[in-house]
Formats: structure tokens, C-alpha cells, sequence
């Protein structure tokens, strides 16, 4: 759900949203929404940043061009051990609902309080 207000905003690339203060605050705004909505913890733990950035570091270095990395040059970023896949729009869809529904119901046992939301 870290990504969850670009269903909204769309998908901005980070060195161009650094440049756009009104979209970060924006952005801000419908993520709050969202996590109130899911019951989710606002703002965002750091951790989940730190997978988010290791994941895309290791989407970079599987899919993208070689050299295309210097957004990673300085940064302690260790790129996470797992493998892209190239997957239909609708493969997609389905793998990202699954692991929602899987994940959402496990954290509603976990604290039944939130599955009353």
C-alpha cells in the first residue's frame, strides 16, 4: 500500500518529484487518506521506504540498462533478493489482489479490532 495514492496522482519519477513540492503534499494528503481507510500506520514506518528503495535498486539492476544506476551511487542501499517478473497487466492484478487478501485477513486475526473497519 506504499504505492497505493499513485492509483490516484499517478506515477511520478523521484528525481522530478523532489521538484514539485505541491505534489508531495498532495500526495501526503490522499496516502493519509488511504491508510485511514485501511487502518494502516501514518506516516509510513521507515522500513517500508528502505524495502521500497532495495526492491527498486534490485528492479533497476535486472531489467533496466547498464549504468542507469547513479540514483544509487552514495546510498546504502543493498538491492533485495528477488527476481523480477515479467507478468501480464492481468497476471499482475491477480498476484498483487492475492497477497492483499492474504495479507489483509492475516493482520485482521492477528487484531480483530481492525477487521471491524
Amino acid at each position: 500500500m506504499h504505492d497505493a495514492a499513485e492509483a490516484f496522482l499517478g506515477d511520478i519519477t523521484r528525481p522530478l518529484k523532489q521538484m514539485l513540492p505541491d505534489y508531495k503534499r498532495i500526495e501526503r494528503e490522499v496516502e493519509r487518506a488511504i491508510f485511514s481507510r485501511f487502518g494502516l500506520q501514518a506516516p509510513m514506518p521507515r522500513e517500508v521506504k528502505q524495502a521500497d528503495l532495495r526492491v527498486l535498486a534490485a528492479e533497476q539492476r535486472q531489467i533496466m540498462p547498464s549504468g542507469t544506476d547513479a540514483w544509487l551511487r552514495g546510498l546504502d542501499v543493498v538491492p533485495a533478493p528477488v527476481t523480477v517478473r515479467n507478468l501480464s497487466p492481468q497476471e499482475a492484478k491477480r498476484a498483487w489482489l492475492e497477497r492483499f487478501e492474504a495479507l489483509f485477513s492475516l493482520r485482521s486475526r492477528v487484531n480483530p479490532l481492525r477487521s471491524a473497519r
